[in-house]
């Protein structure tokens, strides 16, 4: 597999950029991604929290949504386990009828939704890790530098 490609911006601040290797990577627009209606309240509320800092960040795009949408709905299956551990808590009455107490299958649903909005939230750039390893997107005029530098400096 080998290691994730360095972004074309993150190797003009190094010094260390060549022409003849990969510059012309996708630069969607950025353009606020619709929360779709869809999401359920609790997904929903989160989107609305996360979707304007990640925008802010340069870290949202127009082709970001369903990423986003698919993390905040791990997000909102993670509360209903919550509130269903706090509800029944963490050993429950088994299915079989004979009063044997069994882990609370909500726990795995947590555990699953969890490592499934953590694993979004790292392309994100939502932890202190993954941060290091996502560049936010240039504005317009760090890309006619880029485009200059490329070039060659020329006009």
């Amino acid at each position: 597999m080998g290691r994730n490609r360095k972004p074309t911006s993150k190797k003009v601040l190094e010094g260390s950029i060549r022409g003849d290797r990969r510059v012309n990577e996708p630069k969607p627009a950025r353009v606020m991604p619709v929360c779709p209606d869809w999401l359920p309240g609790e997904g929903a509320r989160k989107w609305n929290e996360l979707a304007p800092k990640l925008f802010d960040a340069g870290l949202l795009t127009e082709l970001d949504g369903e990423t986003l949408a698919v993390m905040c709905m791990h997000w909102a299956v993670m509360v209903e386990a919550i509130q269903d551990l706090r509800e029944r808590g963490i050993l429950v009455t088994g299915a079989r009828g004979d009063g044997g107490l069994v882990k609370n299958p909500s726990l795995q649903v947590l555990k699953d939704n969890s490592a499934a909005f953590d694993r979004y939230a790292a392309g994100f750039g939502m932890d202190p890790r993954s941060r290091a390893y996502v560049d936010s997107q240039p504005e317009n005029e760090d890309d006619e530098f880029l485009k200059k530098i490329l070039r060659g400096g020329e006009n």
